[in-house]
This record gives C-alpha cells, sequence and structure tokens, in this order.
C-alpha cells in the first residue's frame, strides 16, 4: 500500500467471528493475541475491517472513518506497475 507517498507492508484481518456457544471464554482473546504477534514480525501496520469495531479497540485497533469520493482523472498509462491518475481541479 502507499501512505503518503511511502510504500508501507500491510496486512488484513477480515471476517473474524466467534460461534455464540464459545464466546466469553477467551478463545478470541488467545488467537488474535498470536495473531497479531505473529503480523507484527511481518507487516507495519493491520487493517481490521469490521462492522463491529468496539470489540477490538481493547487489542490496539482504531477506527479510521472511511470516505468515498468521485473526482474526473486521466490515465497516461501503466509506470513500474502503477497507473498515473491525473486529477482535474474542476469540480464534478
Amino acid at each position: 500500500m502507499v501512505i503518503m507517498g511511502q510504500r508501507v507492508t500491510v496486512g488484513g484481518i477480515h471476517g473474524v467471528a466467534t460461534r455464540p456457544e464459545f464466546r466469553r471464554k477467551g478463545y478470541y482473546r488467545e488467537v488474535i493475541e498470536e495473531v497479531l504477534e505473529y503480523c507484527d514480525q511481518i507487516y507495519e501496520t493491520l487493517i481490521l475491517t469490521t462492522p463491529e469495531p468496539e470489540y477490538h479497540l481493547p487489542f490496539g485497533f482504531r477506527v479510521v472513518e472511511e470516505y468515498i469520493f468521485h473526482l474526473k482523472c486521466s490515465s497516461k498509462g501503466n509506470v513500474n506497475g502503477w497507473r498515473i491518475l491525473i486529477f482535474q481541479t474542476t469540480k464534478i
């Protein structure tokens, strides 16, 4: 991922769930702590996608608001595997 012009190695966690009969027994905590320790050795940061972020705050995750935007742009082609986008300064 490129963040503010810098390449960052990012891992992703998605689809974390615990069956109702196994909740409140510490299984999630045990697994997520092991996953985070492993990921800390490989990734500079992690992205967790979840509809309930408050469950994950105690493990160091934080809520980052997402935004959807639209703008006109043109592309001059491919440069080293990247597509260069040229954004227009006019309003849509």
